[in-house]
């Protein structure tokens, strides 16, 4: 287990194969604290979401930190169309 966050960056447009590269760096990283990096993300599929919020619980019942940092306007506003505030993932750390 590592003391820092691991990172993780969106890309613009999450594709499926992208969603499988998050999957994956989620499960190698279930041990350590995460940081999701969504400063050039354009948008958030309901799929990626879903993986997000699946993680977020995860990490939060393990007492790990999972945060998402950067998030640009478009993916808060996303966040809204979804139904979570905008604000959602923003200081979600869980010491």
């Amino acid at each position: 287990m590592t003391d820092s966050p691991q990172c993780f960056t969106l890309p613009e447009k999450p594709a499926a194969k992208d969603l499988n590269d998050l999957t994956a760096f989620l499960r190698d990283q279930a041990q350590s604290a995460v940081q999701i990096d969504a400063a050039h993300t354009t948008m958030i599929p309901a799929q990626c979401l879903q993986i997000l919020l699946s993680a977020e619980q995860t990490w939060a019942a393990a007492g790990l930190g999972f945060e998402m940092i950067n998030l640009s306007d478009s993916c808060r506003d996303d966040l809204g169309l979804f139904g979570l505030s905008s604000v959602h993932f923003l200081n979600e750390v869980h010491p």
